[in-house]
């Protein structure tokens, strides 16, 4: 899933967790509303400081083996709204 050009979600990626592979790109111009806990297996945001994403209390979940979240450094970020990005 890419996000650009000023793009809004709003919503939940594989709240279940039964997908094989979710990707998602930001750019700095879009933002994700997050509506229910989410698990992606990559992402990639342009304006690292992450304050395009407002979790609304939720946490999205990633996958610290992908080499694509290595700028995670596996760590665990609040998000703005309450919620945490955090490795799986």
């Amino acid at each position: 899933l890419t996000l650009q050009s000023g793009s809004l979600l709003e919503g939940a990626i594989n709240p279940a967790g039964t997908a094989k592979s979710v990707s998602v790109i930001l750019d700095s111009s879009s933002m994700w509303i997050v509506t229910a806990d989410s698990r992606v297996s990559s992402l990639s945001d342009d304006d690292t400081s992450l304050a395009n994403i407002r979790s609304n209390g939720h946490s999205i979940y990633y996958d610290n083996t992908q080499e694509a979240n290595a700028w995670l450094g596996g760590r665990t970020i609040r998000l703005q709204g309450g919620g945490h990005l955090a490795p799986m």
